[in-house]
C-alpha cells in the first residue's frame, strides 16, 4: 500500500465528510482523484469517519478494565488477526474513531496459520488477567477450517481456566448484533450495532508493537 498517498487521500476524504458530503460520493471522488486501488479505497472506508460517527462510537466504547466480571463476546478472527499483524511486523493504524485496524483481510484471504495460534495464546493470557465472567468467541464459518479452530479454542479456554465457549456463525456481525454483553471488535458493522464495545486487540497491540501503529487520529 502507498502509505503517503493514502494519508493525503485520507485528509481530503475527511475534509469532504466534515462538510457533509455523502460518504459514498466523497469516497468515490477521492478514490478517482488519487487513483486508489480497491484495497486502498476500502481502507479509507474503514479508517476515516464523520464527526457524528466518531462521537457515537466514543460514547459506547468502554474502558478495558470494565471487562472484569462481565460477559465478553469476541469477534474471533477480527481480534486475532490484528494481534497477528503486530506479531509478524505488519502495519497497524489508529483510526479516527480510536480503534486500531490492520489491512490483512483487505489484502488477502483469511487463513488459519501458526501465527494465529500464537496470537490466541497471547489473547488468552490477557483475558486471564482481565478476568471476565465468561468469554464467547464467534468465528466466521465461511473461513476454511473455522469449525476445527473453534474446537481448538474451546479446549485452550479450558486450559486457561476461563469460563467460555467458541462458536461459528455464517455472519459474525449479525450474530454479535443480538448480544447484550460487552463486544470486542474493530469491525464498523459490529461497532455501530453494539451497545458496549471495546477495542481489545488495540489494547494488546499497543503494548506488543507500539512502533508499528500509524496514527490517523489527527489527519
Amino acid at each position: 500500500m502507498r502509505l503517503k498517498l493514502i494519508l493525503n487521500a485520507a485528509k481530503d476524504y475527511n475534509y469532504l465528510l466534515s462538510r457533509n458530503y455523502k460518504r459514498k460520493i466523497a469516497l468515490n471522488f477521492v478514490s478517482q482523484h488519487y487513483g486508489l486501488t480497491f484495497s486502498e479505497k476500502m481502507f479509507l472506508l474503514r479508517a476515516v469517519f464523520s464527526e457524528k460517527v466518531v462521537r457515537e462510537r466514543r460514547r459506547k466504547t468502554i474502558e478495558i478494565k470494565r471487562i472484569y466480571d462481565n460477559i465478553l463476546y469476541i469477534d474471533g478472527f477480527n481480534v486475532l488477526i490484528t494481534i497477528m499483524v503486530a506479531l509478524i511486523g505488519g502495519c497497524l493504524f489508529l483510526c479516527q474513531d480510536d480503534f486500531i485496524r490492520d489491512l490483512y483481510s483487505l489484502e488477502r484471504k483469511i487463513k488459519i496459520t501458526k501465527h494465529m495460534y500464537i496470537s490466541l495464546e497471547i489473547l488468552l493470557e490477557v483475558l486471564m488477567n482481565l478476568k471476565p465472567r465468561k468469554v464467547i468467541f464467534i468465528f466466521d464459518s465461511p473461513v476454511s477450517y473455522s469449525g476445527e479452530f473453534a474446537k481448538y479454542v474451546r479446549n485452550r479456554i479450558k486450559s486457561y481456566h476461563i469460563k467460555g465457549n467458541a462458536l461459528t456463525a455464517l455472519k459474525t456481525d449479525v450474530e454479535l448484533s443480538n448480544k447484550h454483553g460487552i463486544i470486542a471488535s474493530s469491525d464498523s458493522l459490529v461497532i455501530d450495532k453494539a451497545k458496549k464495545i471495546v477495542d481489545l486487540a488495540g489494547f494488546i497491540v499497543k503494548y506488543m508493537s507500539p512502533e508499528r501503529i500509524i496514527n490517523l487520529f489527527n489527519i
